[in-house]
């Protein structure tokens, strides 16, 4: 054998025996030991080499293959069941896409010249007859479209089709953005494909697209504008984050955060905002935008005091018996004091951790714990800082690991349908098994732990009844211009009744405090 033959022999079989042995250490197979044939120039051991190695490294990778396919085949059972549970649950109510119906009438309405913010304006849209599913507004009730004026932007293409094939498209692009906040938390919290999406299963999947919310759209601009962040690409950073800026009371903490830490952000943080203002100015107007500001928003909040999905501090206040107007005014003031909170605490932890993404993670998932106009839905804006912090917390990874389980595992919509419980007893195993100890009957408890105090928190809501609780809610004046009138008038309706429904709020709560506590607490 020639000096240049004896050379790529030696090369590939060294080679091949140092995959073989990462290899074997990883999925616990037993190495051929060949690795000592490197470096001892033995001709005879490296022609054994390459097909001694070939068969282990060919099993191994068979195996993995074979173990990647079980687990996504497993989590796309999960979330697609996920997805169709809850489709069918609004459809059955006349629900599905409900969201989308209003965000879809408003753009219809900006477009067409008109001020999307009244009533008039949306009743003869909304009133329009749509396929059996499909939302369908109450007589009588006309539901409000308050997003900023930019925000109707993002519909513009679509109000321009007839409202079905809308929806269909707008669907389409709901699970387009879950996909890329999938892709987004691999990267950003180094975990599995098939653990990302079982993290958003119920949190996002289910909860936000079958009724055409907007939040997957905003978490997807956030994740990517953490990952730009992280790349050093702070223009690119500030442009994701404008985006999320369609839901401001979430993306606007990161977009402070990265002005007061990062500089060289503050110029395109400066220039977005001139567009945004630029772009409402253009599509309804100065007179409308104003109105945005000083009427639409305060009767909108008042409106939705009484919300059952409400998790602001608030509604909390609200339903002690404090006045509506110093309830709304807690809860202003608790927004303030939870971003400056996670704005100081992101820069800390971006230099500690030397990860920039907390920068924009951070503050969007602090804002959430007592804050204005915060709705269940908007939970899963946490996740991939929970993630994230779960992988470089030096203390208290328990309390992180229980908020990833209640996050992932939202208590308002397992509870709303008992089937749920079906799909969510698995994915709370599955979520034990990958993310806190793969041990069969650590999963096994806690799954029965999920079934036992979610059927205890349903048991409590159907009996328990105070009698507080059964008085009729008065509905506050509101302009019956503005359809925040007649909504508030149906939020408050349904509101009666409820006495125990805050107790599903409970694990939730649990979830941000032990976060934020955590992350609060964390030493250098």
């Amino acid at each position: 054998m020639g000096r240049r033959q004896a050379r790529r022999v030696r090369w590939r079989g060294a080679w091949r025996a140092d995959c073989t042995v990462r290899f074997c250490r990883r999925f616990g197979r037993g190495c051929c030991g060949s690795l000592e044939c490197r470096g001892q120039g033995g001709s005879h051991r490296l022609r054994t080499l390459p097909s001694r190695c070939d068969r282990h490294w060919t099993r191994g990778r068979y195996a993995t293959l074979m173990r990647v396919r079980r687990e996504v085949a497993a989590v796309a059972l999960l979330v697609t069941g996920a997805l169709l549970l809850q489709g069918f649950a609004v459809a059955r109510h006349g629900l599905l896409m409900g969201d989308f119906r209003a965000f879809f009438c408003g753009a219809q309405a900006a477009a067409h010249g008109q001020n999307p913010y009244l009533s008039a304006a949306l009743a003869a849209c909304e009133s329009v007859p749509e396929p059996a599913g499909l939302f369908q507004t109450a007589a009588g009730t006309v539901v409000p479209a308050p997003l900023p004026p930019y925000a109707y932007a993002c519909f513009w293409p679509l109000v321009f089709l007839p409202f079905p094939l809308a929806a269909v498209l707008w669907f389409a692009i709901l699970l387009g953005a879950c996909a890329v906040c999938a892709r987004s938390l691999v990267r950003i919290a180094s975990v599995e494909y098939a653990d990302a999406w079982a993290l958003l299963a119920f949190a996002l999947v289910g909860l936000s697209v079958p009724l055409g919310e907007i939040v997957p759209l905003v978490l997807a601009a956030l994740c990517l504008a953490a990952l730009a962040v992280e790349r050093g690409a702070l223009a690119v950073a500030v442009a994701w984050c404008a985006l999320a800026m369609i839901e401001p009371h979430v993306a606007l903490p990161a977009l402070c955060a990265l002005a007061l830490w990062r500089p060289a952000a503050r110029v395109p943080v400066a220039m977005c905002a001139s567009v945004l203002v630029a772009l409402s100015v253009v599509l309804v107007g100065p007179a409308t935008m104003l109105s945005y500001i000083t009427k639409v928003l305060p009767a909108h909040a008042l409106a939705e005091l009484p919300r059952n999905t409400q998790f602001s501090l608030a509604w909390i206040a609200w339903r002690l018996g404090v006045e509506d107007g110093l309830a709304l005014r807690l809860g202003s003031l608790s927004y303030v004091v939870m971003l400056a909170l996670g704005i100081v605490v992101a820069g800390v932890l971006a230099r500690r951790w030397k990860r920039p993404a907390a920068l924009v993670l951070l503050p969007a998932t602090a804002v959430l714990l007592g804050g204005v106009f915060i709705h269940i839905g908007q939970m899963a804006v946490a996740l991939p800082f929970v993630a994230l912090a779960l992988h470089h917390a030096r203390r208290g990874r328990w309390a992180l690991q229980l908020a990833l389980l209640l996050l992932a595992l939202p208590f308002q919509y397992v509870a709303q349908e008992p089937w749920a419980l079906l799909l969510a007893a698995p994915l709370c195993g599955w979520l034990i098994w990958r993310f806190v100890r793969a041990d069969v009957l650590l999963a096994i408890r806690g799954a029965s732990a999920l079934v036992l105090l979610d059927s205890a928190l349903m048991f409590a809501l159907v009996e328990w009844q105070p009698v507080a609780a059964l008085q009729t809610l008065s509905v506050p004046p509101i302009d019956p211009a503005l359809p925040q009138s007649s909504w508030a008038a149906m939020i408050r309706a349904q509101a009666v009744g409820n006495g125990a429904a805050w107790l599903f709020k409970l694990p939730t709560w649990l979830a941000l405090v032990a976060t934020l506590g955590v992350v609060v607490g964390e030493r250098p």
